[in-house]
C-alpha cells in the first residue's frame, strides 16, 4: 500500500483569520472593517474559492465595493493574504521531517487557482 500524507492549508498548515489578514496590510483600524468585509466576506469569497471568479476579476469586485481612495489597499490586502498566512506552530517541521522520510505530500485546498500559480513564491510552503 502506498502511504502519502494530504494537508489542508487554513487552519492546519497555516492560520486563517480574515481579521489578521486584513491588518497585516491596513494599518489604520477604521479602515480595516469595510475592507475586510469587501474582500473576505463568503457571498464572494466562495465565488473565488469555487473557481467562478478569477483573481482579477475578484479584485475588481473588491474595487466597486470601495470608495476609490481604498482600492490600492484592497487590492494589497487580497495580493499578499496567503503571504500573510502565520504557519501553525510545528507545521513546518512537521512538513520537513515527513519529506525527509520521502512520503508524498499532497495540498488539498478549496483555495483559488492564483495561489496555485503563486505557489512557489510563498515561502512557509516551500
Amino acid at each position: 500500500m502506498k502511504e502519502y500524507i494530504i494537508f489542508d492549508l487554513g487552519n492546519v498548515l497555516a492560520r486563517y483569520d480574515h481579521i489578521e489578514l486584513t491588518a497585516a496590510c491596513v494599518r489604520d483600524p477604521l479602515l480595516r472593517d469595510p475592507i475586510c468585509h469587501a474582500i473576505f466576506h463568503r457571498s464572494y469569497w466562495d465565488r473565488l474559492d469555487n473557481g467562478t471568479l478569477t483573481d482579477e476579476a475578484f479584485k475588481q469586485e473588491i474595487c466597486s465595493r470601495l470608495p476609490a481612495e481604498l482600492h490600492e489597499l484592497g487590492c494589497e490586502v487580497f495580493d499578499n493574504w496567503v503571504e500573510n498566512m502565520p504557519p501553525i506552530a510545528g507545521m513546518r517541521e512537521l512538513v520537513k521531517d515527513v519529506k525527509a522520510a520521502g512520503v508524498p505530500i499532497y495540498l488539498l485546498s478549496n483555495i483559488s487557482k492564483g495561489f496555485v500559480d503563486r505557489y512557489p513564491q510563498v515561502p512557509w510552503l516551500r
